[in-house]
């Protein structure tokens, strides 16, 4: 083979395994719903700028969906609390922290049901928000 094809083809390989080295760290993406299991949601309490409200079933729904797609940020740590949203799963309480127009949620360790791939030492763990407002939630009659 020529040195130029060579080249190529090293260069070409190289390109080939970095591709795959991102594809595999992102198959490793940890989800709120990897850890939270949200299959057991019963209640959500929202205590937001509206006041304090139970969801209603349909809002319960689309609340599970985003929160399942949140990904763990594993370096932050930020300061939110102007909104808290109580889930109750499976008979247990999970507080979740974020703010108005925050990019994260915070949620403790002993709300999860799931640590698997978490730093054990951590007590705090944060998930981007995705864009979601929470303050966009309000009463609604059930």
């Amino acid at each position: 083979m020529k040195p130029k094809r060579i080249l190529l083809f090293l260069i070409l390989f190289v390109s080939c395994k970095e591709i795959k080295k991102d594809k595999e760290s992102d198959n490793n993406t940890i989800t709120f719903g990897d850890v939270v299991d949200l299959s057991k949601l019963e209640k959500v309490t929202m205590y937001n700028n509206s006041g304090k409200f139970e969801l209603t079933a349909a809002q319960r729904g689309k609340l599970k969906k985003e929160l399942a797609k949140m990904e763990y940020e594993k370096s932050i740590a930020v300061k939110l609390g102007s909104i808290y949203i109580e889930l109750i799963i499976d008979g247990k309480k999970c507080g979740i922290t974020s703010g108005t127009h925050k990019k994260h949620i915070e949620v403790h360790k002993s709300s999860l049901t799931n640590s698997k791939g978490l730093p054990a030492e951590r007590d705090w763990f944060y998930f981007k928000t995705n864009g979601v407002n929470f303050d966009n939630y309000k009463k609604e009659n059930k």
